[in-house]
């Protein structure tokens, strides 16, 4: 199964009022983060002059690199030694400044300062491989799309950061889809804030009935900020956990995991707890006894869906008499295969761990990562491979333990 994305949103790596970023940058290595978004780039027309600007640190200008700005270090520094996957730049607030100057250059973006700038940023700063549209009030189709379009050509991909206007961003992923496939990476939701009440799946079925072939699986990673709580956060991941479409979720944002007694920070939680809320939301945890039969997992299945199941923890028996009266596993009791035809699923250990969907044929899980079958539709149920009517004997009665599993999206 491919890692699940864990990103979070990161404002300060150019502000001289924060954090050290040394600091921050070895406690994002130990966070479990695999992605680095850098937020709150801007590009606009300043004096005369056309500049990438960062936290009022000025980047690029008219071409030029300055010399002075710490960035490309701090961006090696964070690929160093850790299990950053990828680093993005968040471009937000600049998309006014970006239509005209789509205008006043006839249409395009060719030969200008802006398309410059970003040549001279890919040069100087090489590790940031993605740019992160973050439009939030212009939403100008024709010169967002011609926007990204330049910047696919100067060699990035592509990721949006909604929060509304479904349909705006659908119409986007189509222009760029038809023109350059796949440099659109992903769609980083906002589910906060403006975007509280954002489902994943809805945003999905927008961009099926716009583009019917296009492959959602994965491709949208639902985010929180740290004002929900750690909480809050990972209810909110566990709500989607299981969506098709899903391939992760973000934190906006790493800066205020440093403020302590205040709003953005109300529990006083550090950057790993916040990502941790994430990650365990992103999966569904489930405890299975094994003194009772088919036990619902709360979770229904609808092809073309699947889910993973894997052993986490616990140990139980169906046969105290057995394994030396040692409980065992998920995997069941080592060298007792049964073979009774009245056992949920004969062939398999004694006491290993079964599934079923709904009114279709029990399968083995064992210790996993299982996949469940596909093209099966139903609730899935979780069970001890036991003689469970007592056809042979004591049945459940005499059945000792549980397990706990986590259930993620295969």
């Amino acid at each position: 199964m491919e890692r699940k994305l864990i990103a979070a949103y990161w404002e300060g790596i150019l502000s001289i009022n924060f954090t050290i970023p040394s600091v921050v940058i070895d406690d994002i290595k130990k966070s479990g983060i695999n992605h680095v978004i850098l937020a709150q780039f801007h590009i606009y027309r300043n004096d005369g002059n056309d500049v990438i600007n960062s936290n009022d640190n000025e980047i690029i200008s008219n071409g030029f690199y300055s010399k002075n700005t710490p960035l490309n270090d701090y961006v090696e520094n964070l690929m160093t030694g850790s299990e950053i996957v990828s680093i993005s730049a968040s471009v937000s607030n600049s998309y006014e400044y970006v239509k005209k100057v789509y205008i006043n250059n006839n249409n395009s973006f060719s030969g200008t300062n802006l398309e410059n700038n970003f040549l001279v940023f890919k040069q100087n700063v090489p590790g940031i491989t993605i740019i992160d549209i973050d439009d939030e009030g212009t939403y100008d189709q024709t010169s967002l799309v011609a926007f990204c379009q330049m910047l696919i050509s100067i060699g990035y991909d592509i990721t949006f950061c909604p929060y509304k206007n479904k349909e705006f961003w659908t119409a986007c992923l189509d222009d760029l889809n038809k023109s350059n496939p796949g440099a659109v990476k992903r769609w980083n939701l906002q589910c906060y804030d403006g975007g509280t009440g954002n489902d994943p799946k809805v945003w999905a079925s927008q961009i099926k009935s716009t583009i019917p072939d296009f492959n959602t699986d994965g491709f949208i990673a639902p985010g929180d900020w740290t004002t929900d709580g750690v909480n809050n956060i990972q209810a909110t991941m566990n709500n989607f956990a299981l969506e098709k479409c899903v391939g992760g979720g973000f934190l906006w944002r790493v800066d205020d995991t440093y403020k302590r007694n205040c709003a953005e920070n109300p529990d006083n939680h550090n950057l790993k707890d916040f990502i941790s809320a994430i990650k365990a939301g992103l999966s569904f945890s489930f405890m299975i006894q094994a003194n009772q039969p088919w036990q619902d997992s709360g979770i229904s299945i609808t092809p073309p869906n699947t889910v993973t199941i894997a052993y986490q923890s616990g140990l139980w028996t169906a046969d105290l008499k057995t394994n030396n009266g040692n409980l065992y596993d998920a995997n069941g009791c080592p060298d007792q295969v049964i073979n009774q035809s009245g056992y949920p699923l004969p062939g398999h250990n004694q006491g290993c761990l079964i599934g079923k969907i709904g009114t279709n044929p029990p399968f083995f899980i064992g210790n996993g990562p299982t996949s469940t079958p596909s093209g099966k539709s139903g609730e899935l149920y979780l069970c001890i491979d036991d003689d469970l009517n007592g056809a042979y004997g004591s049945g459940l009665s005499d059945n000792k333990g549980s397990i706990l599993v986590m259930i993620s999206q295969a």
